[in-house]
């Protein structure tokens, strides 16, 4: 079934980049009926605050309405059409293997963005380290059932519209990818 998932939206991709999560985005799936979307949204519209994972209690705070929007809160950031993308927060494989080398990492990765809707992409570097400056290591993000996770860029032979999560834990925020720009690319 479709899900709705919960998105941390992290201060990444610049020059002083602290990769702290300063804002908290919602996907709802697409063919969503518009009658639940409105109560879904009208639900989040009362929430105060937030229980993380590891404890802290964080509390919302809406942006008002002329406000200028960090980056990072902006829905193209993470929405954009783009051929090139790269993880924000690692992927946990939906189907991780037994022997991690490239290939089955690669193609591991690729099954999970496939299993999560997305046409596989043209090519997969699977690494430790994001390429988005401020992004944690992997090794750095928790994994609730202690599996391996990586970071990764990709490239669809076509764009496609985010934004593009991947993995087992891809609901609660982790395999968050972002479109790969110019600026992206040179402060990695």
């Amino acid at each position: 079934g479709e899900h709705v998932a919960w998105l941390p939206l992290p201060d990444v991709g610049h020059p002083h980049a602290s990769g702290r999560i300063i804002g908290l985005g919602l996907g709802l799936p697409l063919t969503l009926p518009a009658i639940q979307r409105t109560a879904i949204l009208a639900g989040v519209a009362y929430l105060k605050e937030v229980d993380w994972p590891d404890g802290r209690i964080v509390e919302l705070m809406r942006p008002m309405p002329a406000e200028r929007l960090p980056h990072a809160l902006q829905a193209r950031t993470w929405t954009r059409p783009a051929t090139e993308w790269a993880t924000v927060t690692p992927v946990v494989l939906d189907r991780p293997p037994k022997r991690a080398d490239q290939r089955r990492l690669h193609q591991s990765l690729v099954e999970s963005l496939q299993q999560a809707g997305y046409p596989a992409p043209a090519a997969v570097i699977v690494s430790s380290f994001s390429t988005f400056q401020g992004a944690p290591p992997a090794f750095r993000v928790p994994s609730p059932d202690r599996k391996p996770r990586y970071h990764a860029m990709i490239r669809f032979a076509e764009p496609v519209a985010g934004p593009i999560i991947a993995g087992r834990l891809r609901y609660f925020g982790v395999g968050l990818f972002r479109p790969m720009t110019k600026l992206s690319r040179g402060s990695a």
